[in-house]
């Protein structure tokens, strides 16, 4: 007999986050190629099934040790100084999701600068208990997405009155 292989739980993780964003109906981009702190990018689509151009870039964790510091409503995420910076500063409104896969939940935190906690050597940020990925969840990363600095209103549109009137109706 071999030897037990023990579960990837990475790609677990981020193949529980694909299953439960293309239930939705949003594209999944997997972008661990040269992997910096962002593991996927997530795009919403539009009523007509067109996409939205509207993104979210994902970290991915999975595992019991995602979930080993309970805080009230919570869990604490520790991260790396260089991988802030880089969130913070990306284009795209960064979300922390951690997998659970015992449970098989996904939960998740947007980034920003006022749900960081310094400490004397790191940061922190509480991923709460009630932010499940899950459908529900769709329309709450909806409007993150659409509040990016990079998001504006559809560029086609805002630029037809500038154009002459038959061209304007092609």
């Amino acid at each position: 007999m071999g030897a037990t292989v023990p579960p990837d739980t990475e790609n677990m993780g981020v193949g529980a986050a694909q299953l439960e964003f293309s239930s939705w109906g949003w594209a999944f981009r997997d972008q661990r190629v040269r992997d910096y702190g962002i593991d996927a990018h997530a795009e919403s689509f539009d009523g007509l099934h067109q996409p939205s151009g509207r993104l979210l870039a994902l970290q991915i964790k999975a595992g019991d040790s995602y979930f080993g510091e309970e805080a009230d409503g919570g869990w604490w995420y520790r991260g790396e100084n260089k991988h802030l910076r880089y969130w913070l500063g990306h284009v795209l409104p960064v979300l922390i999701v951690i997998y659970d896969p015992a449970s098989k939940t996904l939960y998740w935190q947007h980034v920003t600068e006022d749900r960081i906690e310094y400490t004397d050597r790191e940061w922190k940020i509480l991923i709460p208990r009630d932010q499940v990925l899950v459908a529900e969840a769709a329309a709450r990363l909806r409007v993150i997405a659409d509040a990016a600095p990079g998001a504006s209103e559809d560029p086609v549109a805002n630029s037809l009155p500038l154009l002459p009137p038959s061209a304007a109706a092609v």
